[in-house]
């Protein structure tokens, strides 16, 4: 802003500079180090993804009062573990074999479910009344 008062009393001639802070978002990719924690090393670019380069203080951006995106579930993954298991009957002979399959979910480690499977076909088996 530049003040001229030249005709007037004071006789000020002058400027006067005025800096606005303003607000950008830009997105920061930090690598980090596992074993450590260290950050290993910081890209800032714009939402665009161009490179920007950070002047003054970085800081998390706050909403402006609306409402967040719901983010999504996250995708179910799962392990799996296999096991050959021989099938018993009551009097304790072996009838057979199944293949255990024991379905983990892979965020919780909860057991979602145990399928009993026909080693040969695949097929879901059914263990006789008595069995184990």
């Amino acid at each position: 802003i530049e003040v001229r008062d030249v005709g007037g009393i004071n006789n000020v001639v002058g400027k006067l500079d005025i800096a606005l802070p303003r607000t950008v978002q830009f997105m920061r990719r930090q690598v980090t180090d596992c074993e450590t924690g260290e950050v290993v090393s910081t890209t800032d670019t714009t939402l665009g993804g161009e490179p920007y380069e950070v002047t003054g203080e970085v800081g998390q951006c706050t909403t402006a009062g609306g409402e967040c995106c719901e983010q999504p579930p996250p995708e179910l993954r799962v392990d799996v573990e296999t096991d050959v298991l021989c099938i018993q009957d009551a009097a304790g002979e072996i009838v057979g074999q199944v293949v255990a399959e024991r379905v983990y979910d892979d965020q919780t480690g909860d057991r979602i479910e145990q399928r009993l499977a026909d080693p040969t076909t695949g097929a879901p088996v059914e263990l006789p009344a008595g069995a184990t």
